[in-house]
């Protein structure tokens, strides 16, 4: 057995597609044999549903002959008045038949009840199969959502390394330095930073230029920077969003986060949204706003998805 090693979730998912009998253990190991039965239990249930099908449908055929013999029996009987004389050979054999219908009838009957019994066994099959089915999809929503936060948490900390560059060759700005990180706080800040913009902040809400709410809303962008001008070193602040595929509501956030910035600390913000990938209507609405768009492309253990 070939041993495979990886440390990080990108090289996981690179290895998943390189090696799909990799992928296809990691399944056998994940889902019960009972999950992997399903579809074998779904064909033969659909087999045994066709089955039946065509017993009920001999059954209606069997039940149609039977009445068209009932019509010829009581067509018969009528004649059998006008010709008392042959009545009684021909009446005993009527007899006969009509019993050997109706046994043929106990017979069917008695095959019906067998086809309800196994449709009832056959639906009792289908509810355990739609039970272990709801468990199966919940299991990968979870797994898809844990691979989803990882990946999301993989996009934040690359988006924070490449921004000293970032700021540097595509805006001007010098000396980037990192002041705020969103709840999940991806690195340590350092103390020296952090104390004169959060006093600067708690006094701009003091003042009442910015709001409680307006405050709550600033915390929750992904991260704020600090540069300065390559120009005239005058302080130029960054407030970011960052998404694999960048979408409208990011471009909002960016630019309503970044105005409360502004008249919170009176000096130059700029709005960036750092993603994979973005469509050109997306990039018309960003330039509009005046939100700047920060574009790299994906690394082998990101989904630009």
């Amino acid at each position: 057995m070939t041993t495979i090693h990886f440390s990080t979730t990108g090289e996981l998912l690179q290895i998943l597609d390189d090696h799909p009998e990799v992928l296809a253990e990691l399944r056998r190991k994940l889902l019960t044999d009972d999950l992997l039965a399903l579809p074998e239990s779904a064909r033969a249930i659909r087999e045994t549903q066709r089955e039946m099908q065509e017993t009920q449908q001999r059954i209606a055929d069997l039940l149609n002959q039977t009445a068209d013999r009932l019509d010829a029996l009581e067509s018969r009987q009528e004649r059998t008045e006008a010709r008392q004389d042959q009545s009684d050979a021909r009446l005993t054999r009527i007899e006969a038949s009509q019993e050997r219908m109706e046994a043929r009838q106990e017979r069917m009957e008695a095959r019906q009840d067998q086809s309800d019994t196994r449709l009832t066994r056959i639906e009792a099959t289908q509810a355990e199969m739609l039970q272990w089915q709801a468990k199966a999809d919940t299991r990968f929503d979870r797994i898809e959502g844990q691979l989803g936060n990882l990946r999301g948490e993989a996009l934040e900390r690359r988006a924070i390394d490449d921004f000293y560059h970032i700021a540097r060759d595509e805006f001007g700005v010098a000396r980037t330095e990192i002041i705020q990180v969103t709840a999940r706080h991806l690195r340590t800040i350092s103390n020296r930073l952090v104390e004169p913009y959060e006093a600067r902040i708690d006094a701009a809400k003091a003042s009442g230029i910015i709001s409680i709410e307006e405050e709550f809303e600033l915390r929750h962008a992904d991260f704020v920077a600090r540069g300065y001008s390559r120009q005239d070193m005058t302080p130029v602040w960054f407030v970011a969003e960052i998404s694999g595929t960048i979408a409208f509501d990011d471009i909002r956030r960016a630019h309503e986060r970044a105005d409360i910035l502004s008249r919170a600390l009176a000096e130059t913000v700029i709005p960036v949204v750092y993603g994979l990938r973005v469509s050109d209507r997306l990039r018309v609405v960003a330039e509009s706003r005046g939100v700047r768009i920060a574009m790299r492309p994906p690394a082998d253990d990101e989904d630009p998805t």
